[in-house]
């Protein structure tokens, strides 16, 4: 399996000898550099065992807190009570198109919590 992303490539399969024919070729083709093992891409850390794959965005999440300015604060549990009700009544934001970036980085990192789609759905 072969995953684009601009000019990047995930080649993956469970056929090494595969594998190693389809860089080859590409080498022919055009110049490429094999990184080795995957370990981060697009926002996503990749760790591997003998028990498989796992996926974490724990630098991202970092990034994003230091961005917004909340990195130093408290976490809340989660899941969100399905019954908890948004109000308008609380401060007017300072920059719509910062929230509406801050949000659409929420939801991205859904791919690897899925625990917090409610409540991003929320604020959404």
């Amino acid at each position: 399996m072969v995953l684009i992303y601009v000019d990047d490539l995930i080649i993956t399969g469970n056929n090494n000898e595969s594998i190693t024919q389809l860089k080859e070729n590409l080498r022919q083709q055009f110049p490429i550099k094999d990184l080795g093992q995957l370990k981060y891409f697009l926002g996503i850390e990749m760790a591997t065992s003998s028990k498989g794959l796992f996926l974490n965005q724990r630098k991202y999440i970092e990034d994003l807190l230091q961005e917004s300015g909340l990195l130093h604060t408290k976490p809340a549990a989660t899941p969100l009570d399905s019954k908890l009700k948004l109000d308008s009544n609380g401060k007017a934001i300072d920059s719509p198109s910062n929230y509406q970036k801050l949000v659409g980085k929420l939801i991205y990192l859904t791919i690897t919590r899925p625990d917090i789609a409610f409540p991003i759905s929320l604020v959404n």
